[in-house]
C-alpha cells in the first residue's frame, strides 16, 4: 500500500510537470539584473558630439601658472622669408638676381694705375692699349709690345690697336717681319687711312728710301678726308718733313 501511494504521488508529479511544460513550451526566458557601474562617471550623451581639436594647442608655462606661451602649431608653415622674384632678359631667359652695376670708373692716367686696374680687370683692351702707349712714349718698346699684343687679342678688329701695334713692332722686331705685319695688315683693313698712316710712319722708323717714304704719305692723302687726322699729318709731313 505504501508503494501504491508513492507511485500515485510520482505521477501527480509527472502530470502537474506536463501541464506545466504544455502552458509554456519555450520555458522562461532568464532574466538578470542590470549591472550597476562602479564608477561615477556617467556614460556620454549620445545627443553630444565633441568638438573639433584646434590646430595648434596652447603649451602651459610651468614657470607662470597664470600665463601660456605662443601656440606650437601642428603643421608646418611656410617660411616667411621671400626669394627674390625671378627678371626675364631680353632673350627669353631668366635670371635669378639683376645683373651687377658696373664698377665705378677711374683715372688711368698712370702705368701704375693702369697695372691696379688691370689686375681687377684683365679683359680691358683700352687699358691695355693705354698702357702700351704710355710705355711707347717713354721708348720702353718690350714693354710696350705685350701690351699692345694684349689688347689686340681681346680685339681684334680694332684700326685704333692695329696701328699702334704697327707703330710698336717697328722698335722691337726685323724690318723684314715689320714690312710683312705691314701688307697683311692693309689687306686685313682693306687699304685703311690709319694702317697708312701707320706704314708710312713705320717706313720713317725704319729709314727706309725717301722716295718710298713720301709716296707713303701720299698715299695716306688718297686715301683719307681732308679733315682727318691721318690726312692732316701726311699733309704736315710733305711740308716740312716732320
Amino acid at each position: 500500500r505504501t508503494a501504491q501511494e508513492e507511485m500515485a504521488r510520482a505521477g501527480q508529479e509527472l502530470l502537474a510537470q506536463r501541464v506545466n511544460l504544455e502552458k509554456n513550451p519555450q520555458g522562461e526566458p532568464t532574466r538578470t539584473k542590470p549591472t550597476t557601474p562602479t564608477d561615477n562617471t556617467s556614460p556620454p550623451s549620445v545627443e553630444e558630439t565633441p568638438e573639433p581639436e584646434s590646430p595648434t594647442k596652447p603649451i602651459a608655462d610651468t614657470t607662470n601658472a597664470g600665463t601660456t606661451i605662443a601656440p606650437t602649431p601642428l603643421f608646418d608653415t611656410p617660411s616667411s622669408t621671400e626669394t627674390t622674384p625671378t627678371q626675364n632678359t631680353d632673350n627669353g631667359d631668366v635670371s635669378e638676381t639683376a645683373p651687377a652695376a658696373p664698377p665705378p670708373s677711374i683715372e688711368l692716367s698712370s702705368i701704375d694705375a693702369l697695372w691696379n686696374h688691370l689686375g681687377e680687370t684683365q679683359n680691358d683692351a683700352e687699358a691695355w692699349l693705354q698702357l702700351a702707349k704710355l710705355y711707347a712714349d717713354e721708348e720702353n718698346w718690350f714693354e710696350a709690345e705685350p701690351c699692345v699684343l694684349q689688347a689686340k687679342a681681346l680685339r681684334p678688329a680694332s684700326v685704333q690697336i692695329a696701328a699702334e701695334y704697327l707703330s710698336i713692332i717697328a722698335h722691337t722686331l726685323p724690318q723684314r717681319q715689320v714690312i710683312s705685319e705691314i701688307d697683311a695688315h692693309l689687306r686685313l683693313f682693306q687699304q685703311s687711312p690709319a694702317i697708312l698712316l701707320a706704314r708710312a710712319n713705320t717706313f720713317r722708323t725704319l729709314n727706309l728710301n725717301p722716295n718710298t717714304v713720301q709716296q707713303a704719305y701720299r698715299d695716306v692723302l688718297n686715301a683719307a678726308s681732308l679733315d682727318s687726322f691721318e690726312y692732316q699729318s701726311a699733309t704736315q709731313y710733305l711740308n716740312t718733313g716732320n
